[in-house]
C-alpha cells in the first residue's frame, strides 16, 4: 500500500464555529473541493459536554476525519489518501485556511 496520511492541529479565533454543524459541514465541503478530494459518504456525531464535533468523511481516495476541541480553541485534522500524486504538503495551510486559523501542529507520514 501507499499513501499520505496528514496530521494536524488549527487553532482558531472563531469559537462558535467550532460547535456548528452547519459551519463545519460548509467548511470541510470547502475543503474537500480545493484539496480535490471526492467524498462518497460522511457521517457526523454532535458531544453534548463540551458541545465538540466529529466529522467522519469517506474519501474515494481514503478518509477525512475532523474533530473540534472547543476547550482548547482547536480542530484537529486526519486526511489519509491512496494516491501517492497527492500534494499532502498544502493540505495544513489549505485546512487553516478555510478555518481561518492558524496551523500549530502538522504531520505527514509516507506509507
Amino acid at each position: 500500500m501507499h499513501g499520505k496520511h496528514v496530521i494536524g492541529t488549527v487553532k482558531v479565533q472563531d469559537k462558535e464555529l467550532l460547535a456548528s454543524e452547519k459551519r463545519i459541514k460548509e467548511i470541510i465541503t470547502s475543503f474537500c473541493k480545493r484539496a480535490k478530494l471526492s467524498v462518497v459518504s460522511e457521517t457526523l456525531y454532535l458531544f453534548s459536554n463540551p458541545a465538540a464535533i466529529t466529522y467522519c468523511l469517506i474519501l474515494s481516495q481514503s478518509h477525512l476525519i475532523v474533530h473540534t476541541w472547543p476547550e482548547y480553541d482547536t480542530i484537529t485534522f486526519d486526511l489519509f489518501t491512496c494516491s501517492p500524486d497527492y500534494e499532502s504538503e498544502a493540505v495544513g495551510k489549505l485546512f487553516a485556511d478555510e478555518t481561518r486559523g492558524s496551523l500549530i501542529d502538522e504531520k505527514i507520514i509516507l506509507v
